[in-house]
């Protein structure tokens, strides 16, 4: 049985996530370029799926990807490291607006990506009294969402 079968999802919203990188360490009078952001630490989220590491390590779109990357473990600690100025990342695209010190990169550097953000649940699994009224309530509220109705 593939694993789609397995797991039922709620979409609740599609997120674009583009490339950031904070003005404390932009390069005085100069562009930002590949070059650049090789010799400045990447941040990616970890993920423990080895397709998502390997799509990663092989994708042809990330021209500025190639240089040193850190994974930490969830995207509150990436956003954290990109505003402390120790590297770049992708990041949500309102993280980027609402961020003093955030510069959206080039999209021919890094392009941007979208994302689908699910809750995900073992259709196996029976739910509990709990789970169910908080599973109804997301359920709910993705019908509600126009980008999200419908899947």
């Amino acid at each position: 049985m593939d694993d789609e079968d397995q797991i039922e999802k709620i979409v609740l919203e599609k997120v674009t996530l583009a490339a950031a990188i904070s003005k404390k360490i932009m390069p005085p009078k100069k562009s930002l370029d590949d070059v650049f952001l090789r010799k400045t630490a990447q941040f990616l989220v970890s993920s423990k799926d080895p397709e998502v590491e390997k799509d990663e390590a092989a994708s042809p779109r990330l021209k500025a990807s190639s240089g040193h990357r850190i994974y930490v473990p969830d995207h509150f600690t990436k956003l954290r490291y990109i505003e402390a100025g120790i590297g770049w990342g992708r990041i949500s695209t309102l993280e980027i607006k609402s961020g003093n010190d955030l510069i959206p990169l080039d999209e021919e550097l890094s392009p941007s990506l979208r994302l689908d953000l699910c809750i995900l649940r073992a259709r196996k699994r029976p739910m509990g009294p709990t789970a169910r009224a908080i599973w109804k309530v997301f359920s709910e509220q993705a019908k509600s969402i126009p980008s999200a109705a419908g899947r």
